[in-house]
């Protein structure tokens, strides 16, 4: 049974403008209680006249890539914004259709209609000329480049790149990709679905080295999924499409042994885990995830403490939550980026896109070792 997605446009005003600071209300709560009491999360838009936000990804520097829609301002394409001062650049002006925006070491891939292009060293590129209806993934090594995309008869196709950019490999896959990660070593790891369900596969096919295909026994299906190679474990956080729940597979990569979680969710009363973005903050033993609530349009929290996980939606109003990513965790504050819907009051126009910066204040941070639970 497919759970499918209650996905609307909310025309709510976003609850937390320029200036603002609403407080998180969860004292009484028995989710995140512990790790956000007294807290505060304060959100900025950026750049609120500019419909931007679109395809939200960050590069290795933390700066956000995205596109800027608008065909009546001078900052229109693939955009650079800074998250501290808010200063936009212009990356490709001839962009502002672009889609599927992928990063990968200093390089961004993005989808205009058809084709695909590539920027390194503030020139684009074009990759492929046509036939593409989605880019899938976009993954870049000192040896090769590597590149799926869904064709325009729905299958999909690897292709290889060279140093030179020349295609030097490809096939066409039933297959399809959902997330890439390498390990301590520089493995490459990448996380699949097949008619089987997900797996994992150790290495990449652009590379002249065997590669390695792991299943867990049970057959998971999603269309949203995480990667991340931590130490000797790798961490699968996905949608469940059958049930809606936020999971987590585990998977040692000594023992090659699987084991299974339930991150979020009710089964079949929500629709947890699209646009999911994770860091790794070391006093935890999971990674912690920020993720869509698509069945409220909300962004979620989700923290793994005293042996089970905690998830608190963040408290930001409107429709939100879209192409999450998390910039930066430090002892007392967590800054985070996504997408927001809402309505434009001045223009009157409705389903307004804006880039919105948040700033959750974890103060005071709960010593995770000596606190007591009050749940």
């Amino acid at each position: 049974m497919r759970f499918a997605a209650r996905i609307g446009l909310a025309l709510i005003l976003l609850s937390c403008g320029d200036g603002q600071v609403r407080r998180l209300s969860l004292s009484h709560s028995q989710d995140l209680s512990l790790l956000l009491h007294q807290s505060e999360t304060h959100c900025q838009i950026v750049n609120e006249d500019l419909d931007i936000g679109s395809f939200l990804s960050k590069d290795s520097e933390g700066q956000l890539i995205s596109v800027v829609r608008d065909q009546n301002t001078s900052q229109t394409g693939l955009v650079q914004i800074d998250p501290e001062s808010l200063d936009l650049k212009v990356l490709d002006e001839s962009a502002s259709k672009a889609m599927d925006i992928k990063i990968s070491e200093d390089s961004i891939a993005y989808r205009l209609e058809e084709s695909v292009k590539f920027l390194a060293a503030g020139k684009p590129e074009e990759l492929l000329s046509a036939g593409v209806s989605k880019l899938m993934a976009f993954e870049q090594t000192s040896k090769s480049l590597l590149l799926q995309v869904q064709n325009m008869n729905g299958g999909f196709d690897w292709v290889c790149f060279n140093q030179d950019h020349q295609i030097s490999a490809g096939a066409s896959s039933e297959d399809r990709i959902l997330s890439i990660a390498h390990d301590a070593q520089d493995r490459q790891w990448i996380a699949l679905e097949s008619s089987d369900g997900i797996y994992l596969q150790k290495n990449s096919l652009c590379l002249d080295t065997d590669s390695a295909i792991y299943r867990p026994k049970l057959k998971y299906r999603t269309e949203h999924a995480k990667l991340m190679v931590i130490d000797k474990q790798a961490f699968l956080s996905f949608l469940n499409m059958e049930n809606g729940n936020f999971e987590l597979l585990i998977f040692n990569l000594d023992s090659e042994v699987w084991s299974h979680e339930i991150i979020d969710g009710a089964a079949y009363q929500n629709y947890l885990g699209m646009d999911i973005d994770a860091q790794v903050i070391p006093r935890f033993e999971r990674p912690i995830y920020l993720y869509l609530d698509a069945w409220k349009l909300e962004p979620k929290l989700a923290i793994f403490y005293k042996g089970k996980w905690k998830t608190s939606h963040i408290g930001i109003g409107g429709s939100s939550g879209f192409y999450n990513q998390i910039l930066s965790i430090d002892e007392n504050k967590m800054k985070i980026a996504f997408r927001s819907f809402r309505n434009a009051m001045s223009t009157g126009r409705s389903s307004f896109e804006n880039l919105v910066l948040c700033e959750i204040d974890f103060k005071p941070m709960v010593d995770t070792k000596n606190a007591q639970d009050k749940n």
